[in-house]
C-alpha cells in the first residue's frame, strides 16, 4: 500500500486533540534558497565536492519501488545519535563527516528522548547542525535519520514526504498531539530558524552623505568592521547565488558580519571601482577580515568544506592584533 502524507486520518475532540492536517505543517522541498516558509532547514543545498570518509553509521535507509514504499520505515526502528557532549553540557562540535550529502528526513529528541521536530532535507548534516546553533542542548539533545542511499540516484521526494508523514502521522495517533516544532499554530517556531535570520535584518552598511573619496571612505569601513562582505544585493534579497552562499558559510559558523551592496551606486558612489583598487579582486562578492582581503565565495566555501574557515579567520584576528602591537 502507497502511503501519503494524510493517509492516516485521525481526529479527536477539537477541545483536547488535533488531526493530522490540523496540527501539522507540511513538508515538501522548495528551491528558494532565500524564503524558507515551510520550514526552516528545507533549503540546505548539498555541495557534491564535501568529502564523505564512510559509509554512514546509526542511520536508516529509505527504500521503494516504482509504486511507492512497500512497508514505511518505523521511528522506532532507528538508533538514536547523540548531538551532545558525553557529559551533556553543550552540542557536539561536528557531526560525522559521514552524514555529509545525505537527502532524507530525520526527527530530533530532546533530553528525554520525546520527539521535537520532524523535517525532510536535501542535506541532513546542515539541516541538524542549523538545529544545534539554534535551539537549546536540551531540546535538541538526540537525532533519528532515514535517508536515501547515495548510489540510487535522485531522492525520491514522494518516498521522503511519505516516511516523515507515516512518523508524524503515528505521533498523533498516540498522543494527540504533534510534534512542538512542526505544530502549525507555532508561525515563528525556532526550530523553522536558520544561524543569520536575525542578522540578516540588520541594516546594510551605506557611504556617508557626500563622500567625496570613495577609496578613503572604504578603507575606513574595512578597518573599523572585523568582517564585511561586499556582495551583490542584501542578505535578505541577494542578487546572485555567490554572494547568497557566501553570507551562508559565514551564518552556518557563527560569524557575525557586516554587508554591503556593491551595486548600489546611488548611496555607494564609487564604490564598485574603488573595492577593486583596494582589493585587486576583480568579481563579487568579496570578504574583508579585519581589514584583509579573505577572497571570494568559491574560496570561502573551500576552507568551510574543509572545516577550516573559523581557524583561518582566526588568523586573520590574531594578525591584524599583532600589527596594532
Amino acid at each position: 500500500m502507497r502511503l501519503s502524507f494524510v493517509s492516516v486520518p485521525v481526529s479527536y475532540s477539537v477541545e483536547t486533540r488535533l488531526s493530522v492536517s490540523d496540527c501539522v505543517r507540511p513538508l515538501c522541498w522548495t528551491k528558494n534558497r532565500h524564503r524558507v516558509p515551510l520550514g526552516g532547514t528545507l533549503n540546505s543545498v548539498s555541495k557534491s565536492d564535501r568529502p564523505v570518509d564512510s559509509t554512514p553509521e546509526n542511520i536508516g535507509w529509505l527504500r521503494a519501488d516504482d509504486s511507492g514504499i512497500t512497508s514505511p520505515l518505523e521511528l522506532s526502528s532507528l538508533p538514536l545519535n547523540s548531538l551532545v557532549t558525553e557529559n551533556a553540557d553543550q552540542h557536539l562540535a561536528s557531526l560525522p563527516l559521514s552524514w555529509s550529502n545525505l537527502s532524507g528526513c530525520y526527527a530530533i529528541l530532546n533530553a528525554s528522548k520525546q520527539v521535537q521536530y520532524i523535517e525532510i532535507s536535501r542535506d541532513i548534516a546542515v539541516s541538524i547542525k542549523w538545529h544545534m546553533m539554534t535551539v537549546s542542548k536540551e531540546d535538541c539533545a538526540f537525532a533519528q535519520i532515514a535517508a536515501w542511499p547515495r548510489n540510487e540516484g535522485r531522492p525520491r521526494l514522494d518516498v521522503v514526504q511519505a516516511t516523515a508523514g507515516h512518523w508524524l502521522s503515528g505521533i498523533v495517533s498516540a498522543s494527540g498531539f504533534a510534534p512542538v516544532g512542526n505544530d502549525s499554530r507555532f508561525v515563528d517556531s525556532v526550530w523553522r530558524k536558520r544561524p543569520g535570520d536575525e542578522e540578516r535584518k540588520r541594516p546594510q552598511l551605506v557611504f556617508q552623505e557626500g563622500v567625496n573619496d570613495a577609496g578613503k571612505e572604504l578603507e575606513g569601513i574595512v578597518k573599523e568592521n572585523d568582517y564585511v562582505v561586499f556582495m551583490k544585493g542584501t542578505r535578505d534579497v541577494p542578487l546572485c547565488g555567490f554572494s547568497e552562499r557566501l553570507c551562508r558559510c559565514l551564518d552556518e559558523v557563527g560569524i557575525e558580519f557586516e554587508s554591503m551592496n556593491a551595486l548600489d551606486e546611488e548611496r555607494n558612489v564609487g564604490l564598485r571601482k574603488a573595492l577593486i583598487e583596494l582589493s585587486q579582486w576583480p568579481t563579487l562578492p568579496i570578504l574583508f577580515a579585519h581589514g584583509q582581503v579573505v577572497g571570494g565565495c568559491d574560496i570561502v566555501e573551500t576552507l568551510h568544506s574543509r572545516g577550516e574557515l573559523l581557524s583561518e579567520l582566526k588568523q586573520f584576528k590574531e594578525l591584524a592584533h599583532q600589527s596594532q602591537n
